[in-house]
């Protein structure tokens, strides 16, 4: 190496040897810089600090130092960062010491700080917030009035579907819960894109609202979803399989692992988690492991005579920004204020959502039934989407609409299936293709089904006989969570077998 770029790496380290190093969980290292009168932490080896580290050293040596010299300085100092404590960081939202701190991003460095007893703008300099690429500043709310149903007239909802959407807006303000996907359908022209681009603005403003989820490597997909607090996918067409698994995986934080470029044996792994929202003009949404994670809306024909212009809409909106985002507040407060009081008899799947949203319903003015009601309808649509794309719950839906109660061998259960759906020459089932090739696979398929069964009032268990052959007995159980409205014939041939 020559003296020249020698000096220069030197005189790199030196610039950075006061900037404070954070290690987050999955290995990434960021640095705290101070621009424009105000700190705040960015990666390590983005462009971002790049180009800020070319500035500084510009400005202290009428000169531009080489790439050389800069990838080698970034990796002595990612190399010193591996022996810090790792270090909790969050985009936008964060939980620490039981109060909620909510990054504003602006130029004065303030966010704001919620706690049960009320909220505060502050603008003391917290470590543990990150900043990602196109981050944007946030809206001050307001101090002095905070109007939470002002937002009604921005959303193209029903009014029985009003409180089970704010309940689910505020809780995108909790950073430490599995948050359901929202799904929002609509035709074209109903404002599903716009109801996604409100979200994204109340809750996590970005230079990329609106994402495409088609676009890309699954690499290149994870890399958007942790590098931001809140992702809307719009104008989705279809989801396959493996994209219904991934999107499973982020309500649950599933660790992902991908093997690092240009290396065979080191695996980087990264936590995946955050609020989500899906939208689009068909139904979307076909495997029951992601529908019953899902919260179900729709939005409705705007009639011509009420549309606004683009600009018109949004700069209403704007102006009713911080009345809002102090509204927003306002609740959270109060339903943190309440919530280990509450003691729900029922829970449904991601538990915790479903008590902060009657915290946050309730906070709202006593409006915890509605919100229940709400979860009750949204189960009877996770209950019919998992029903019209699988032929086995229809099945054995139908069965028992003639039977109350069987119990065999599954060989049997499988063969009279089979012979129902072969001989089904009105085509009432519609996706035979997805019936299980064998006895085994239908075994495998009825477990994971188990649960959406129950909705329909069907319970299935599992035994062996006295000649340890494997059996099944299927019961009728009341009532019903889902009504069942069948178009199908009965199937009677098991009943006689």
């Amino acid at each position: 190496m020559s003296n020249k770029k020698k000096d220069a790496t030197k005189n790199l380290l030196n610039l950075m040897k006061d900037m404070p190093l954070l290690r987050t969980p999955d290995n990434s290292v960021f640095i705290t810089i101070e621009r424009n009168g105000r700190k705040e932490n960015i990666n390590l080896g983005s462009h971002v600090f790049r180009d800020y580290i070319k500035s500084e050293y510009y400005t202290c040596f009428d000169g531009f130092p080489s790439d050389y010299a800069i990838n080698n300085a970034i990796a002595y100092i990612r190399n010193k960062a591996m022996s810090d404590e790792i270090t909790e960081t969050k985009y936008r939202v964060l939980l620490k010491n039981g109060a909620i701190y909510y990054d504003l991003s602006d130029q004065d460095g303030q966010y704001v700080k919620i706690t049960r007893k009320g909220w505060t703008i502050e603008s003391n300099w917290v470590d543990n917030f990150v900043k990602g690429p196109g981050q944007l500043y946030q809206t001050c709310p307001s101090k002095y009035r905070g109007n939470m149903p002002r937002l009604k007239e921005f959303v193209n909802l029903t009014d029985e579907d009003w409180i089970f959407f704010a309940a689910y807006l505020i809780s995108c303000f909790l950073p430490d819960i599995q948050h359901p996907i929202i799904n929002i359908k609509g035709s074209n022209g109903s404002g599903k894109s716009t109801l996604a681009r409100i979200i994204k603005k109340l809750v996590d403003p970005s230079v990329n609202e609106l994402e495409n989820f088609q676009i890309g490597s699954q690499d290149n997909l994870v890399a958007r979803i942790i590098s931001t607090y809140y992702v809307a996918f719009d104008n989705l067409s279809n989801i396959t399989k493996s994209q219904s698994d991934f999107l499973c995986m982020l309500v649950t934080s599933a660790a992902f692992s991908k093997r690092k470029m240009y290396t065979d044996v080191d695996l980087s792994s990264v936590k995946l988690e955050g609020p989500i929202s899906l939208n689009g003009i068909v139904d979307i949404i076909r495997t029951p492991d992601l529908a019953q994670r899902c919260l179900f809306f729709e939005t409705r024909v705007i009639d011509g005579r009420k549309r606004r212009t683009e600009r018109e809409f949004w700069k209403a909106f704007e102006d009713s920004k911080p009345e809002i985002l102090a509204g927003i507040f306002d609740v959270l407060c109060n339903a943190m204020a309440i919530k280990d009081e509450i003691h729900l008899a029922e829970h449904q799947r991601l538990a915790d959502f479903h008590e902060w949203g009657y915290a946050i319903a309730e906070a709202m003015g006593g409006y915890g039934q509605q919100f229940l009601d709400a979860m009750k309808r949204n189960e009877i649509r996770q209950a019919q989407v998992s029903r019209d794309n699988n032929v086995l719950v229809q099945l054995m839906v139908d069965f028992l609409e003639d039977v109350d109660h069987w119990s065999g061998s599954l060989t049997l259960l499988y063969k009279c299936l089979k012979i129902t759906i072969e001989g089904d020459i009105t085509h009432q089932y519609d996706n035979y293709a997805q019936f299980p090739k064998d006895v085994s696979r239908m075994s495998k398929k009825l477990r994971e089904l188990q649960s959406v069964l129950l909705t329909y009032g069907v319970s299935i268990t599992f035994f062996r006989d006295s000649g340890n052959f494997s059996c099944i007995e299927i019961s009728s159980i009341f009532p019903k969570r889902v009504p069942i409205r069948s178009i199908r014939k009965p199937i009677t041939e098991i009943k006689h077998l």
